[in-house]
Formats: C-alpha cells, structure tokens, sequence
C-alpha cells in the first residue's frame, strides 16, 4: 500500500478553516522556510540563575563558537519563584526574571549570539507553573475566586470529583516534612480544602511547617 495512503499530510483543508487559522498557518510555514539555513547543528545548554546571568553567558559566546556551537540552548528566562536555581517554577510568562538580568542585558546576549552567526533555543516551559509561596498572581486568583477567577482555566482543576462535598472545591495535598531518606514513605502531610473568598495560612493545618513556609498564604 502506498506510504501516502498509510500516513496522510495532516494539514486542513484552506477551504474549511477559518482564515484566522489560514494566517497563522501561512506565517508558520514562512518563519519555517526562513529558518531553515540556521537549523541547530549542535548546542550548548545555560543553566541560568542568579549566579548564572545574560551578562556571564554573554561572556562564554565567542569560546562556544570556537568550540564548533551552532545554538544556545537556554533554560528557562521567564519569572520564577524568587531564588530558583532550575527555572522551571514559572510564576510569570510575561516577564523576565530580574534575578538573570534586565531586557537591555538580554538584548546584548541575543546581539553577540547573533555577532557569531548562532542561534538560541530557549525553553519556555508552556504546560505548568511554579504556585508555591504566593509568588504566582494567577494561582493566587484562583484561590480567592474558584471558578470565577479569569485565570481557572490555565489549570488542570477537576472541580466536579467523585465526593459531592469537594465539589467546586480545591483540595490541596501538603507536605508537613520531607520524605524520609531512602524511602518513598511520606513522614507526615496535610490537606487544605478551599473555597472562595477564604483566607487561612497553611501554619493553622500543619504547625510543623511554620518555620519552612511562613509565606505560604491563601487568599
């Protein structure tokens, strides 16, 4: 059977989409033609964090491209909880994390990436978020709203459970201590239920963390 038969071109029709789907396909296809000379042949991974910045990667450019580096490949840039060494726990995807550097030190490292004929592959990390420690607004939005919060959509929430009585409800797992050493025993938890319009501090379910997390607040 004829392997076009077996795997079709998945790609609508352009006669059934609408034409806002229309543009954005033609400027996918666009940008994908134009990049096509400056595919990543090899890369060099940052691992960025307040002792790792724009100002010091910038500093390592032109030894990677002697090294043969084609791309950068970035972890994440975008806000983090304060103090993050990793960047995964996003707390804002529209802004910088100031911890790494300014814009205008961004701009500079993209410019001297670009000095050097190489690229950036940047890790933007689309599908979770870091809601620990009231550092992210649309988290905490929903705490305080359920699901009338703008946001309570950008979160997987299964608000109708089996238990009638957490419907519309969020119960949230805590961890009281860390997990023992070598083991995959949990030493001891808590769970918080909240409903709208509550506000409780975690310290009031599990005292033992009150020296660990005096910031973790529910609005």
């Amino acid at each position: 059977m004829p392997a076009a038969l077996l795997f079709p071109i998945m790609r609508s029709n352009p006669a059934l989409i609408i034409p806002e789907s229309s543009g954005i396909s033609e400027c996918m296809d666009r940008l994908a033609a134009q990049k096509r000379g400056v595919r990543p042949l090899s890369s060099y991974r940052f691992q960025f964090n307040a002792e790792f910045t724009f100002v010091q990667a910038k500093r390592l450019v032109g030894y990677l491209h002697a090294l043969g580096v084609s791309h950068l490949y970035s972890s994440p840039i975008l806000k983090a909880r304060q103090g993050s060494q990793h960047g995964y726990d996003i707390t804002d995807h529209n802004q910088l994390n100031p911890e790494l550097g300014s814009y205008e030190e961004f701009t500079e490292l993209v410019n001297e990436l670009r000095n050097y004929g190489m690229g950036q592959v940047l890790d933007i990390v689309p599908n979770h978020m870091g809601i620990g420690f009231g550092a992210n607004p649309w988290w905490k939005d929903v705490l305080a709203n359920g699901r009338a919060s703008e946001f309570a959509e950008f979160f997987d929430l299964d608000w109708y459970p089996l238990k009638p009585e957490l419907r519309d409800k969020l119960l949230i797992p805590i961890l009281a201590t860390n997990m023992a050493p070598n083991s995959r025993r949990v030493t001891s938890s808590c769970c918080l239920i909240v409903t709208a319009s509550m506000l409780l501090t975690m310290t009031r379910f599990c005292p033992s963390t009150r020296k660990q997390s005096p910031s973790f607040l529910i609005p």
